[in-house]
């Protein structure tokens, strides 16, 4: 959950405005993030970093790909990398004149 609030808040500190008042319009965003890794894992903890897309196919309405990478390492392994890759479908709505309430929902996969 951590690691969720931290990519949220760079996410939205980094990613290039859309122009959500044209019928189509993208964004892209670059992150960095600190993962820790549950214990029962047996892997490291580790700073990554991943990029992130999204296509407003209506004013309001977008989907977005999201992937990253966390070097880590076990004891066995000293080169091991954890990928996630996540496709959201997030809904735009606006509750202020700078400000916006983002709802969505989505897959998430992690290798």
């Amino acid at each position: 959950m951590k690691r969720t609030l931290v990519v949220l808040g760079l996410v939205a500190a980094i990613a290039t405005p859309a122009f959500a008042q044209r019928s189509f319009a993208y964004e892209a965003g670059l992150f960095a993030q600190y993962s820790k890794l549950a214990d029962t894992t047996r892997m490291g903890s580790g700073i990554g970093g991943g990029a992130r897309f999204g296509i407003f196919f209506l004013p309001r309405l977008a989907i977005e790909y999201e992937a990253s990478v966390i070097p880590s390492s076990t004891r066995t392994q000293s080169n091991v990398k954890d990928w996630n890759n996540r496709i959201d479908l997030v809904y735009n709505l606006p509750i202020g004149e700078r400000m916006r309430l983002l709802m969505g929902a989505g897959f998430t996969g992690t290798n």
